[in-house]
């Protein structure tokens, strides 16, 4: 999925993951490596950048986002992070009506969805 030459915005991309026997600590790790091999990526000038995670714990699934220009450069980048994948997919975000892009009611802040408050 290529980006459009008239969009301003980078081409969205899920990639589904397969992780039996997660733990929160494997989570994160995984996370630092993602966000720094796309790290390590961008600075070559490759427009690749790792946004966020979906932990399913009861599926022993795992979602990732990034924003690319190229599904290569979300493949590449979870190559050299030697995360296993399932898959790799172009999407298409939509916010709420009304809320612009990122912003809304929700907290941001990085928290398991299973902490007891």
């Amino acid at each position: 999925m290529q980006r459009d030459e008239q969009s301003e915005l980078p081409a969205i991309f899920v990639v589904d993951r397969a992780l039996p026997g997660m733990t929160e600590a494997v989570l994160a790790e995984l996370q630092r490596v993602l966000h720094e091999a796309a790290a390590r990526a961008y600075s070559r000038g490759v427009p690749v950048r790792y946004l966020r995670c979906i932990y399913m714990p009861e599926e022993d699934r795992c979602i990732c986002l990034f924003e690319a220009d190229d599904l290569a450069a979300v493949r590449d980048v979870n190559e050299v992070a030697q995360a296993p994948f399932l898959h790799i997919t172009g999407a298409i975000e939509f916010w709420a009506p009304g809320v612009a892009d990122g912003e809304g009611p929700i907290d941001r802040q990085e928290r398991s969805s299973h902490e007891r408050t």
